[in-house]
């Protein structure tokens, strides 16, 4: 293991020697070897993966939001009553945790925008009359300003940490009430897609195999090991899902000798359905 691990705690999923679990793979702990940093960075890369994710979601997030607090149903608070329509049953308001959620995250990223621009901290909203169009430009331009910058963020401490709070720290709410909002909040709380389960279908005919589901948004791009994460299997495993034609990457970037790999979540899953699938069918005809 190398000398710098990631500061915010992160463990990967290997055990000391002195661990009840170490060489158990099927043991109850999730890992207590320190995950090691990214090149370059102080955080390792699951957590510059997940930032980077959710800072490149955070227009999506805050166009969903936007979407659940219908314009169409808000109530116009501002308006003079006159008295001449009392008999029209008044609009649902905006629930105030879509209205806390949009203005945190759009605050997030106009704030470090501005900073990384040198225009000082500035967090104030959009002018008056800005429609969501506006608003969707503004946070895609400061998402990228952010994103530009992350690789050196990640070497800084301080600005780290705090990137990584904004980003993808996790508030429960205590009695209804969340103490903030991060872009990961809002995320878990409300994502950019519907979750459709995966199918695997086999058409009788041709004895085809077809792996399927409806991709939208919010199906997000994981690291190998955030892939091999989720569905609880080793990057090695993963590797072979890959070389057996089960699992087609989404996105590939080599940098020097090293090559990093990305796939889709829905990807993943159902490449793992089709696998279960398979050793059933095995299973039988033995």
């Amino acid at each position: 293991m190398g000398d710098r691990v990631c500061i915010r705690g992160c463990m990967q999923r290997q055990h000391f020697a002195d661990c009840p679990d170490y060489g158990n793979e099927h043991g109850t702990c999730r890992g207590c070897v320190p995950a090691e940093t990214r090149d370059g960075s102080l955080i390792c890369d699951r957590c510059f993966g997940r930032t980077r994710r959710m800072i490149t979601d955070a227009p999506d997030i805050l166009g969903r939001i936007r979407s659940l607090g219908d314009p169409t149903k808000a109530r116009a608070y501002d308006q003079v009553g006159t008295g001449a329509a009392r008999n029209v049953e008044a609009p649902a308001p905006i629930p105030a945790d879509l209205i806390d959620a949009g203005d945190a995250i759009a605050g997030t990223l106009r704030a470090w925008a501005s900073m990384l621009e040198h225009r000082g901290w500035d967090d104030r909203g959009l002018p008056a009359g800005a429609d969501a169009a506006d608003a969707y430009e503004e946070a895609h331009g400061n998402a990228s300003v952010i994103l530009d910058e992350l690789p050196k963020l990640a070497n800084d401490q301080e600005m780290i940490i705090a990137l990584t709070a904004a980003a993808i720290d996790v508030h429960p709410a205590v009695d209804g009430i969340r103490e903030r909002w991060s872009i990961a909040d809002a995320m878990y709380r409300w994502n950019v897609e519907r979750p459709t389960e995966a199918f695997v279908e086999v058409q009788e005919d041709t004895e085809e195999v077809r792996v399927g589901g409806v991709s939208e948004w919010g199906n997000p791009l994981l690291t190998r090991r955030e892939a091999a994460a989720k569905v609880d299997v080793t990057e090695r495993t993963l590797r072979r899902w890959v070389a057996d034609g089960d699992l087609t990457p989404a996105a590939t970037l080599r940098v020097g000798s090293s090559k990093h790999t990305w796939f889709r979540e829905g990807a993943v899953r159902a490449a793992q359905k089709t696998v279960e699938a398979r050793r059933r069918e095995k299973g039988v005809e033995g």
